[in-house]
Parts: C-alpha cells; structure tokens; sequence
C-alpha cells in the first residue's frame, strides 16, 4: 500500500525546479533524487513570458521509487507574475493546476489540486542566482484501494542557478524531505 503521506511530496519532487528565471524564458532538464521518500525522477520544465510581468510555466517528471516496483508521474502547469524589490531581485508568485499518478504494487493513486506559491529570485552575481519558493498545495487524492481524501500542504524549495555561458545555467535545487536535484536550464 502507498502511503498517502508521499502524496504532497510528489508535487514537490516536480517542483525543485525553479519556474521563474529573471529572464522567465526558458526550457530545463533535471535530474531528482529525494531520499526521505527515496524516489528518483527526471523533470522537464518550461517557462515563457507573455508580457512585462506574467510568465506561464509547465513542468512534467517521470520517476520511480527506488526499493518499489511504483512509478510516479506528475504535471504542474500555470501563470505567474513577477515585480522588482530592486535592481537584482524580483517576488514571483503563482497559481497552477497539479496532477499525478502513481502506479504500483496493485495500487493506483491519482492526484489532482492546486498549488499558489510565493518566492524571491535575485542575481547575487554576474554567474549567480539564487530562489526561495513556498507552496502551498490543495489536492484530491483517488485511490482504486484506499478511496479518495483530501490533502493541503505546505512546503519550501531553494535553488542556485550557476551561469556557464550567457544562455546555459547549472541549477542546484533543495527542498523539504531531502529533495536534491541538479539540472541545466537554457534560456530563450
């Protein structure tokens, strides 16, 4: 049986990616390893502005448990806004829709909610940024075992973002049960 307790975390595996670059247009591949949960998954994200100070963003991840036959998919998809504080830090702040599935061990679990978050992006270098996010996640959890519930939670990520040349930036992310990922992000 899965622990409905994973459930808010699946959604912060497919968050440890940042949605927002001070440019907020660009596509990133990432690698996720939680070992609280010990899951492992890769993520693709995607963020494009549409104005001065609103951004949608995507992200998808494919991932596994690592001692569990259990496979993890999720979706996160939404608009953003930013607005400066200064010269070299904006707040960025969100709404999207999420959605998962986990499938395994006879059990199938999906999930689907909203999350509103809230963060700090600033350029603490010419190669350097960094980025705080909180979450707040409201989800619906079905499963064809245990029935449906509801969940809220709420969680935090940080990232550093490393620029190797004007457009391709190394991303190191850090989240709560010991989320890690590390992934290339390409601005557009």
């Amino acid at each position: 049986m899965l622990k409905k307790s994973f459930i808010p975390s699946l959604f912060l595996i497919a968050s440890t990616t940042a949605f927002a670059d001070i440019s907020y247009n660009f596509v990133q591949l990432s690698f996720v390893d939680s070992g609280d949960i010990e899951t492992e998954s890769v993520s693709f994200a995607g963020s494009f502005e549409i104005n001065e100070s609103i951004f949608v963003f995507g992200e998808y991840s494919d991932g596994e448990f690592d001692d569990l036959p259990v496979d993890i998919d999720a979706t996160n998809f939404g608009v953003g806004g930013h607005t400066p504080i200064n010269n070299n830090t904006d707040v960025v702040f969100g709404i999207s829709y999420l959605e998962g599935e986990l499938e395994g061990l006879g059990e199938t679990i999906d999930v689907d909610g909203h999350r509103l978050w809230l963060g700090l992006i600033s350029e603490v270098s010419d190669n350097l940024e960094v980025q705080a996010n909180f979450f707040r996640d409201d989800i619906d959890i079905d499963s064809n075992i245990n029935g449906s519930a509801s969940d809220t939670d709420t969680t935090w990520s940080v990232q550093a973002r490393y620029a190797i040349t004007d457009t391709l930036k190394l991303n190191l992310g850090l989240g709560e049960d010991e989320v890690v990922s590390l992934g290339f992000r390409l601005d557009i």
